[in-house]
């Protein structure tokens, strides 16, 4: 951008010679333009239902309560914050910590059935 700001340089040039596309040049000069900077802006995608406190909240009580199904933990969550997650959310916050939660066949004993097609 200061190249473009010092020598009044089309983007076009700037694009060639950095070898990256002109578009990209002419977004970055627009964003410079309206606020001065040319940082990336923050995003992260799809907003977290959780936050630090709740995921906190699900390891403790895993912890505790070690023979909690994912459900159980959704349900405690649920009544103790109003924060309603599904079963897969407990899974994927309580996976990277070290700690699953039991499924209902661990629960129930069910035999695991194989399916077989002749």
């Amino acid at each position: 951008m200061a190249r473009i700001v010092r020598h009044n340089d089309d983007s076009l040039e700037v694009s060639e010679e950095l070898g990256i596309a002109q578009s990209i040049i002419s977004r970055l000069w627009q964003r410079f333009q309206d606020d001065g900077n040319v940082s990336r802006c923050y995003s992260t995608g799809r907003p977290r239902i959780t936050n630090p406190n709740e995921d906190w909240y699900l390891a403790v009580t895993a912890k505790r309560n070690r023979r909690s199904t994912a459900l159980d933990l959704s349900r405690q969550l649920s009544s103790a914050t109003g924060t309603t997650v599904s079963r897969q959310t407990v899974y994927r916050r309580l996976g990277p910590i070290g700690l699953y939660a039991r499924n209902l066949s661990d629960v129930f004993n069910l035999p695991q059935l194989t399916v077989t097609c002749d």
